[in-house]
């Protein structure tokens, strides 16, 4: 029997945030609740949006059951999660102390044994997730877009519609050149700041420290 397995490139980043939600849930063996989602994804419990979304995902076909039974995943869904899981459990991932001192010693700090791919630079947010955007898309669209044609590094990628920088900030994962546009200055903002890499860390660290000492000095005076 052939097993038809999901796809979740299709799927919004709003429904993508919500099922990685609760399928760490199952997998922890804890109750998903609202008020989980809600901080989760900046929506209010009782938003219909957050519900629609819940619904989309049973209609789908990547859970079944609800809020209050408890989800559980359908057979189609079962790879999907194996894969989702082990992604995302960093408990049981280990990397030997001597091999890493190893590896800094002789100067290879960028050692292809820890280097991570795309998809794990971009899975745990720290560029694409910042800023969330109603409108966004899975960033795994442009990924499998960009595989699909075959782009090589230096090649130029044309976002007409720019929005919170996904293609933008993916094409440049690859070694892609960008440039997007975007009628609406926030949005313009928001994608210039997400494309800009080169930043000195010392430099910031500096200026993080400083304003957290202003923060600390005067926060006990506002009322």
């Amino acid at each position: 029997m052939t097993i038809k397995r999901l796809n979740p490139n299709k799927l919004p980043f709003l429904q993508v945030q919500i099922l990685q939600q609760i399928y760490l849930d199952i997998y922890n063996q804890v109750p998903t609740t609202l008020a989980n989602l809600a901080e989760l994804t900046d929506y209010r419990a009782d938003s219909k949006i957050l519900q629609d979304a819940l619904a989309k995902l049973v209609e789908k076909g990547f859970l079944t059951g609800d809020l209050t039974t408890g989800f559980q995943i359908p057979l189609e869904g079962a790879n999907l999660f194996d894969n989702f899981v082990k992604h995302q459990d960093y408990k049981h991932k280990y990397y030997s102390e001597r091999l890493l001192r190893f590896a800094q010693e002789n100067g290879h700090a960028r050692s292809t044994l820890f280097e991570p791919t795309v998809s794990e630079l971009n899975s745990q947010g720290s560029v694409h997730r910042w800023y969330n955007y109603l409108e966004e898309f899975p960033y795994q669209l442009i990924e499998d877009k960009i595989k699909a044609y075959q782009l090589q590094p230096q090649a130029l990628v044309v976002e007409p519609f720019a929005g919170s920088g996904t293609t933008l900030v993916s094409a440049n994962f690859f070694g892609c050149n960008a440039v997007g546009f975007d009628a609406n200055p926030l949005m313009t903002f928001i994608s210039q700041v997400k494309t800009t890499w080169q930043i000195d860390l010392k430099q910031y660290k500096e200026i993080v420290y400083q304003i957290s000492q202003e923060f600390i000095a005067q926060i006990a005076e506002v009322d």
